[in-house]
């Protein structure tokens, strides 16, 4: 059996979406190329199983997990399942995934697929969310993209979101290089009712490998909400009916030793 088939036990990081093999996890920046993450940022820790094929061109992956970081063992308390398919060419990858989780409503568990920081969703008790992913590099040029779903039903009622990024790196050397990132989130639905907001990032920059252990990074970042409601509340805690915006420079160190 282990010859068809890898399997994989324990608390981990649940395999959805591709942008997970390039994000910042914690002091872990330098596989990013960017100064943070995307508006939503699927990346979950939970308990549970993973049966995965072994690598090829066509691959797929089936799980359960415990939908949650924190772990109970109550009667009512429900498990995630997700599933994700792959194919790996010479320089083209792509991926599609789907995450579906219910807790009893008595339960004390919630769900926890998005990590914190930007747009924050999934604290309900019930989530479902796909995303498909694709990714092409060269020598010098790497092009990366997703479009994900998620809808989940929280106390104020059901929220959802459609969210899509493009972004690109251009290495002028091993050392060097410059990238750009487009980032948008539009609200399909807030405290459930039906909203025509949005949330837009434009990320322009590039870095520089001072030395083989330390990355320097600096950035320009454009970000403003647009089109929500009064009766939307506050988007992450963000009053987003006034249309906030911010604008500015960021420079960043990572260290890896």
């Amino acid at each position: 059996l282990m010859s068809v088939i890898n399997v994989k036990a324990g608390q981990f990081d649940i395999d959805f979406g591709d942008h997970r093999y390039r994000r910042t996890d914690n002091a872990r920046g330098q596989r990013n190329p960017f100064i943070g993450n995307t508006l939503l940022d699927p990346s979950a820790t939970e308990v549970g199983v993973e049966i995965f094929s072994k690598p090829t061109t066509l691959n797929w992956l089936i799980g359960v997990g415990s939908g949650s970081e924190t772990g109970t063992f109550e009667k009512d308390r429900g498990l995630s399942s997700h599933a994700k398919l792959w194919m790996n060419f010479d320089n083209l990858r792509f991926s599609g995934s789907a995450y579906y989780l219910d807790h009893n409503t008595v339960s004390t568990s919630f769900s926890n697929l998005y990590a914190p920081g930007n747009i924050l969703i999934g604290a309900g008790k019930s989530l479902a969310a796909y995303q498909a992913d694709a990714t092409w590099h060269s020598r010098k040029v790497e092009l990366y993209t997703h479009v994900g779903h998620v809808s989940e039903n929280v106390i104020t009622g059901e929220e959802s979101w459609l969210y899509t990024t493009l972004d690109g790196v251009y290495r002028f050397t091993d050392r060097l290089y410059v990238d750009a990132r487009y980032n948008v989130a539009f609200a399909d639905k807030l405290r459930g009712f039906s909203s025509d907001g949005r949330v837009e990032r434009i990320q322009i920059g590039g870095g520089y490998w001072l030395f083989k252990s330390i990355l320097f990074k600096v950035e320009y970042a454009n970000e403003r909400m647009s089109g929500f409601a009064v009766r939307d509340g506050a988007v992450s805690g963000v009053q987003a009916w006034r249309s906030p915006s911010f604008q500015g420079v960021i420079a960043e160190f990572t260290f890896a030793y």
